[in-house]
């Protein structure tokens, strides 16, 4: 009950006191951020997970709140960085060392501790796929290649993006990019927008592209 920005329910409520080490504090804490999930065992023991994100800790519980298992991933914390992003299933994870970073990673989650999964670079994979289009001499090419360099910036600076991220169970990722609205007002100040267009016969182009996002799966 930390966080919850996106308003999502649970599949499963689980009403537990802080729970650390083989301890239970009923005192409130303001300084530590924790996730739990629930996860069934090959055998069919269902156990309770417990992401302990400022210290980088883990810690594995039976459903009667007795302390099975704990790890720490402070290696991966060191080299992923914190969450971001949590599935449906509360079993894999978003991670990004810093909201600027161009690269995040899939982390999954089970009893045996944290393991990275896949390692994916946003604008490495948008460059791929913006080269992709003209090869194949698709028609969206041009518009989305138009979008990626000016109102993207080619992902130089993340400081001017919105990123979202959305994944389900299978580790599959949906992310959506836009522009910062104070980033498209520099484009327009600066008559990119006008230069980007100057070509362009269609009343309304520019509008509908500043409105528009990026969205990578």
């Amino acid at each position: 009950m930390i966080r919850n920005l996106a308003d999502l329910t649970p599949r499963k409520l689980v009403i537990l006191p802080y729970l650390h080490e083989r301890k239970l504090h009923l005192n409130k804490r303001d300084n530590t951020n924790q996730f739990y999930t629930m996860i069934k065992s090959p055998s069919g023991i269902m156990y309770i997970l417990c992401l302990c994100i400022n210290d980088n800790k883990m810690y594995v519980y039976g459903e009667n709140s007795i302390l099975v298992r704990r790890f720490t991933y402070e290696k991966i914390a060191n080299k992923c960085g914190k969450p971001i992003c949590v599935s449906e299933d509360g079993l894999s994870f978003v991670f990004q060392t810093s909201d600027l970073s161009n690269v995040i990673y899939i982390v999954q989650l089970s009893i045996d501790g944290l393991r990275v999964k896949k390692k994916i670079d946003i604008k490495a994979a948008l460059e791929d796929y913006v080269a992709g289009l003209r090869a194949a001499q698709d028609p969206k090419h041009d518009k989305i290649s138009e979008f990626y360099n000016i109102y993207l910036g080619e992902c130089v600076n993340f400081k001017n993006i919105k990123k979202q991220f959305c994944m389900n169970d299978n580790q599959d990722i949906l992310i959506r990019l836009k522009p910062k609205e104070e980033f498209i007002n520099r484009i327009r100040e600066n008559q990119l927008i006008e230069e980007a267009f100057e070509k362009d016969e269609r009343s309304g182009a520019q509008d509908v592209l500043t409105d528009c996002s990026l969205f990578y799966f």
